[in-house]
């Protein structure tokens, strides 16, 4: 229990911190896209301003847009002056077959050719969009056309990104291992009143048995010195019976309960374990006109307790023997399946859950309403079943409907000879 409250702390917390940082990085990264986009976009309006009277234009005017960065597709190896700002470009383009640069480093197109770039814009056939394999922005206007160098503002989104990630990561490898102290603390205190709670029930179970014991054993002595059975003794043995039964599940359950407590596992003749522990349960059925089926493969070995085995067992039966309608079955199967386990099956038709009862079905002191009789059952039976079931590395999973009844199935790992 400790430590699926540990572990849902955990996933919470995690949980949140990551729907938080998303949110955080995403963001960061809108907010660079949008301002990286708004300076584009504002180079290529102000290239395009050249355009408009370009003889108006100084040489002091025409130099303020810098020419290209490294790496740039419009950038001439060893002659490229380094400015502030985005590189841009305009070109007259009346004759499309020989543009010409109007602003910009004119030592470009001896490197690039002008024309191609020129047909690539037009080609996309929108008056403004981007190349992507050259890193340019374009913009038509007219019999001229801008472009604008997004190299730089690639590789810093780039950057933005490759950061975020590792930021990102960092930042949850912190949390969690955080999360991992915290959750210690978080839960001490249910922790502290969880062990109290099952050593009192430990005590108290060992404290009443023996009285119990006295008081049945008194009961014995008087109605055999009567030399006939009292009403009143009668009724006092029966109920005291009944206490007995209840404090021992209540006492076997603050031991399985007990994380101290280790499974003593060894290898089981699974197959001859289920075998003899049906074998109480035979005339019992019988009585109650239920008939009891075995389909168990011989030789499945696995590694477990024996006993506790057993006892998972007689839970399900004494379930099975509570709950199942006269004139009904009850199937126990043991066989191995493809994926190399031993799959215990118990099955008792002529009833069928809801699923309301089927989300409480092991909770402690549960009872379904159409039990065969309340007060024979206290509601623990398939709880320490399941118990058993978690120490041994498995769960008992649970199916109803009309056709099958009740099933309960266990998958154990095989276990080969050595």
């Amino acid at each position: 229990m400790i430590k699926k409250l540990r572990r849902r702390f955990i996933l919470m917390t995690m949980g949140i911190v990551t729907l938080v940082l998303l949110a955080i990085f995403l963001v960061v990264f809108i907010s660079i896209q949008g301002v990286m986009k708004k300076n584009t976009k504002s180079a290529l309006q102000f290239a395009l301003l050249t355009s408009v009277e370009p003889q108006q234009k100084t040489d002091e005017t025409l130099t303020d847009i810098t020419v290209p960065q490294e790496g740039s597709p419009l950038e001439r190896d060893g002659h490229s002056d380094r400015g502030e700002g985005i590189p841009a470009y305009l070109f007259d383009i009346t004759d499309e077959d020989e543009p010409v640069l109007i602003k910009g480093d004119p030592e470009v197109l001896e490197r690039e050719d002008a024309g191609e770039l020129v047909d690539m814009a037009i080609g996309e056939g929108t008056q403004e969009g981007k190349l992507e394999d050259k890193s340019l922005m374009f913009s038509i206007r007219g019999d001229y056309i801008a472009f604008v160098d997004t190299a730089a503002t690639d590789k810093v989104m780039s950057s933005v990104v490759m950061i975020g990630i590792l930021v990102f990561a960092a930042t949850l490898l912190l949390f969690f291992v955080l999360s991992i102290f915290l959750s210690k603390w978080a839960v001490r205190p249910t922790e502290r009143a969880w062990k109290q709670q099952k050593r009192f029930v430990a005590d108290a179970s060992h404290d009443l048995k023996t009285p119990l014991t006295i008081i049945l054993s008194n009961a014995d002595i008087a109605m055999q010195q009567d030399g006939a059975e009292d009403g009143h003794m009668s009724m006092i043995r029966e109920e005291a019976i009944r206490m007995k039964q209840l404090i021992e599940q209540m006492l076997q359950m603050a031991r399985l309960d007990a994380i101290e407590t280790k499974l003593k596992a060894e290898r089981v003749d699974l197959s001859a374990a289920i075998e003899g522990g049906l074998l109480p349960f035979d005339a019992l059925l019988f009585e109650h006109g239920v008939t009891l089926t075995s389909e168990i493969e011989p030789n499945l070995f696995v590694m477990g307790n024996e006993d506790e085995l057993r006892r998972m067992l007689e839970a399900l039966m004494d379930n099975a023997c509570k709950y199942t309608p006269e004139g009904e079955s009850v199937i126990v199967s043991v066989k191995a399946n493809a994926k190399k386990k031993a799959v215990l099956e118990v099955r008792n038709t002529g009833v069928c859950l809801t699923s309301e009862q089927l989300n409480h079905i092991f909770d402690r002191f549960y009872r379904a309403e159409d039990s065969r009789t309340t007060l024979s059952s206290y509601g623990l039976g398939l709880s320490i079943a399941q118990a058993i079931a978690h120490r041994h590395k498995s769960e008992i999973k649970v199916a109803s409907n009309a056709e099958i009844g009740v099933s309960f199935t266990i998958e154990l790992p095989l276990h080969t000879d050595p």
